[in-house]
Formats: structure tokens, C-alpha cells, sequence
């Protein structure tokens, strides 16, 4: 796991006090709101998907790490654009 990886996994699971020491002061939290909330991962792209295909998701994707359906999504849509 790279530097990156794990200050992100830090962050989400560990207190800031961890993250401060290991990698030094932790940046506030932006968000949609005035008042913070979790930080924009890239452009917003909404799609309507049946239920047979996110019931497939969930069988699919990489379980069980991923922390929710979008990060599945994202996972799985990067996955499919990389080169054969």
C-alpha cells in the first residue's frame, strides 16, 4: 500500500491525531456545504441503472473493500477503461 493509500484509509478509519503525526496537519474538510462535508471525488455524472445490473454490481464488484456503490462504480468503470 502506497503513502497515498494509506493516508486515505487513515483518514477515513483512524482519529486526525494519527494522520497528524504520520503525515502532518490534516486539511479541512470541503464539501457541498458551507459548513463541510466529504470532499468532491470528480465531476458528478448521474445514470439510471436497472436493478438486475446493480444486483450484478454487488456480485461483481470488489467486495469487500469497497466502502460503497459509487467508489464500485468508479472502481469498475476505471477497470473497463484500461487497455486490453
Amino acid at each position: 500500500m502506497g503513502d497515498a493509500a494509506a493516508k486515505d484509509w487513515l483518514q477515513r478509519n483512524a482519529d486526525d491525531v494519527v494522520v497528524e503525526m504520520l503525515f502532518g496537519p490534516v486539511e479541512e474538510e470541503c464539501g457541498p456545504t458551507s459548513d463541510g462535508g466529504r470532499p468532491a471525488v470528480g465531476t458528478k455524472a448521474g445514470t439510471r441503472l436497472p436493478d438486475d445490473v446493480l444486483a450484478a454490481l454487488w456480485t461483481h464488484g470488489p467486495r469487500p473493500r469497497a466502502p460503497d456503490r459509487a467508489q464500485m462504480i468508479r472502481s469498475l468503470v476505471t477497470a473497463g477503461l484500461q487497455p486490453a
